[in-house]
């Protein structure tokens, strides 16, 4: 019973990595776009999804939606656009990557 217990366990234990893969998101914030950057580090191919924000100077924000899948080494951007009479002052991405 101990020995079922423990190969259990160990299967289970070497699958919790696998939950969610590691990729970097890098965000550029500039006046008239915001671009997020993910890249994927792990060696499995990832499904990411995410918003980016862009916020204005009086608060309000908007927003851009994706979901892709990015190889192994490869990366994404996503991005938020407006124009130059309404500027972005601050950005940021929330960002979830599994592999597939």
């Amino acid at each position: 019973m101990n020995k079922f217990l423990a190969i259990v366990f160990l299967s289970f234990s070497a699958l919790a990595p696998l939950s969610e893969a590691r990729a970097q998101a890098f965000v550029e914030v500039y006046p008239t776009f915001v671009r997020a950057r993910v890249v994927n580090n792990s060696p499995f191919r990832v499904l990411c999804e995410g918003h980016t924000y862009g916020m204005f100077p009086n608060g309000y924000e908007a927003a851009a939606w994706f979901r892709d899948v990015i190889l192994p080494g490869d990366w994404r951007f996503a991005f938020v656009h407006t124009n130059v009479y309404a500027p972005f002052v601050r950005g940021r991405s929330d960002i979830r990557c599994f592999p597939f």
